[in-house]
């Protein structure tokens, strides 16, 4: 049965930007205008409703040539497609039957002559989730872009509706992508008298939050949201943990007051320090005071809170669920015939990641070993005291000797030359003096690599020594290079962590194993936590329609 529902949510998804030009624009005006006015206008009447519409395309265009936007030849070019867009549509037009519309003998017969919509809503167990997260596919991801769009999607491919609010560099726009609504926003001034707390924020922080805070708003006129998961870092779920009437749950990262040890120029900026970095701690402590419901990524973070802010998190509801990546690893075969030995590295190039480390045993290394490459991995805009970045300061120093050609800094990848990558290495090291879980890690272990991490943070929670990988000193360059050449001389040694490395990745963090631990939280919290299991319809769903 069609009804018509008053206040529908309807979803307008834009064609791609190249798509847009006036030739498609008039055309699909024309040949829309023309098949369905037929029967109900004459073709002159028709024209006379479509005029005004193209004529505004045209006084666009010689208000954009009268304000020196376009030259006269585009301005000429553009209004000839007008022009043909016009007579193609028509022509189009011409060649399609008068629309048949469904007669009442088809309406009292729905089961004969309709099929069954499918949709995920009519399952009383599904939830409507909101993962924020600045950064999002297709852009170059960091840690907590990748695994919010591994776990958006696979939440989504369980049945549930899921929401992922995002940054925007161009307009406001919703995208469903994947089976994920993504929602991606320009800043807007916020608000901070909401809060009520004499909280000052850096405009780039308080606004992005409130964006996001108002669009998660917005989604909840439509549906009800069950819940947001906001990450600690760069407080975007300021907003929302202060609206009692959201569930939102924090997770924890890095944040400005884990940084500080290993940003040592921070304090060196004196309006740095006081306008971000102080306000920033404030703001984090402020979010942790005020979320009750608090997510661990592992272990190691949830210690270090109290730590670092003295709040006492253990008074509330704290849960620690590692998290997980989707296997691709059989998308990618190494592309080499060499007996080389690759070592790669994969992070940004600053003393938090360890790079320092890395390179200042990059030189022995390389002079020892003629058969070793070193790949290099992540942003460069770290700056030193003398303005240069670690890969600039490296190669001024270097790039005149044998063994640098060795030495490949790829900077930012995309995805794919990424996994590439860690198809191709043998041995994988990131010497980082503290992570909050180390997702890296994991990336290398499931394409069976050896992996090198310091023992700090929650890196010695994936790291099993000597079983899946082995771990060093944090900043202790004498310990790097003395686990890097036992892997570099002992292939049996790297072959049997690299089996184990595979094996606790495929037990314990697949995307699939996430997801079960997401869910199930999510669940439990929301007071959803009902059998999930007596339900099976919603994980093999393959709807051939979304109703919202």
């Amino acid at each position: 049965k069609i009804k018509v529902v008053p206040n529908a949510f309807v979803h307008h998804k834009g064609a791609p930007s190249q798509v847009r030009n006036y030739y498609m624009m008039t055309r699909s005006q024309v040949y829309y205008a023309k098949i369905n006015s037929k029967g109900i206008y004459t073709p002159e009447e028709t024209e006379l409703l479509l005029q005004p519409e193209i004529e505004e395309f045209r006084l666009n265009l010689h208000d954009a040539y009268d304000r020196s936007l376009i030259s006269e030849k585009e301005k000429n070019e553009r209004l000839a497609l007008i022009d043909k867009g016009w007579k193609e549509g028509e022509i189009a037009a011409e060649n399609f039957e008068t629309r048949k519309f469904i007669d009442i003998s088809k309406i009292n017969n729905p089961e004969k002559n309709f099929k069954r919509v499918k949709t995920r809503k009519e399952n009383k167990q599904k939830m409507v989730i909101c993962l924020l997260s600045q950064n999002y596919p297709p852009k170059v991801c960091g840690g907590i872009g990748r695994w919010t769009h591994e776990l958006a999607v696979e939440l989504s491919r369980r049945g549930h509706d899921i929401h992922v609010l995002t940054k925007s560099d161009t307009i406001n726009s919703v995208d469903y992508e994947e089976g994920v609504w993504v929602h991606r926003l320009l800043p807007k001034a916020a608000d901070m008298s909401l809060l009520k707390d004499n909280l000052t924020l850096p405009d780039w922080i308080k606004n992005h939050s409130y964006a996001v805070y108002k669009e998660v708003q917005r989604i909840n006129q439509h549906h009800k949201v069950d819940i947001i998961h906001a990450p600690i870092y760069d407080l975007e779920g300021l907003f929302c943990v202060n609206d009692e009437n959201f569930l939102t749950v924090t997770s924890l990262q890095t944040t400005f007051k884990t940084m500080i040890e290993s940003h040592p120029e921070w304090k060196a900026n004196k309006e740095f320090w006081e306008y971000v970095v102080l306000n920033m701690i404030k703001g984090e402590a402020w979010l942790l005071d005020k979320t009750r419901y608090i997510l661990g990524i592992s272990d190691a973070i949830c210690q270090a809170m109290p730590t670092y802010y003295g709040t006492e998190i253990d008074k509330k509801d704290v849960e620690i669920l590692p998290l997980g990546i989707k296997d691709c690893s059989n998308d990618f075969s190494a592309l080499r015939k060499d007996d080389k030995i690759q070592i790669l590295y994969v992070g940004r190039l600053e003393p938090r990641k360890g790079i320092d480390i890395l390179l200042s045993v990059i030189p022995d290394i390389l002079l020892d070993y003629p058969n070793v490459e070193f790949n290099i991995v992540g942003s460069s805009s770290y700056r030193l005291a003398n303005g240069l970045s670690y890969r600039e300061a490296f190669e001024s120093q270097f790039k005149n000797l044998d063994w640098f050609s060795r030495v490949n800094f790829t900077g930012e990848v995309d995805d794919s030359t990424l996994n590439q990558l860690y198809a191709n290495c043998d041995i994988f090291v990131a010497p980082s003096r503290f992570e909050s879980f180390g997702l890296i890690y994991l990336e290398a272990m499931r394409f069976t690599k050896p992996v090198i991490g310091s023992r700090a943070g929650g890196i010695i929670e994936i790291i099993r020594e000597n079983q899946t990988g082995l771990l060093v000193e944090p900043g202790d360059s004498f310990s790097l290079k003395e686990k890097l050449e036992l892997l570099i001389n002992n292939p049996e040694l790297r072959v049997n962590i690299s089996k184990n490395a595979r094996e606790i990745y495929e037990q314990e963090y697949t995307v699939t194993a996430m997801a079960d631990r997401y869910e199930s939280y999510f669940r439990r919290i929301t007071k959803k936590d009902s059998d999930f299991s007596k339900n099976q319809s919603m994980q093999n769903l393959n709807p051939v329609s979304l109703l919202l």
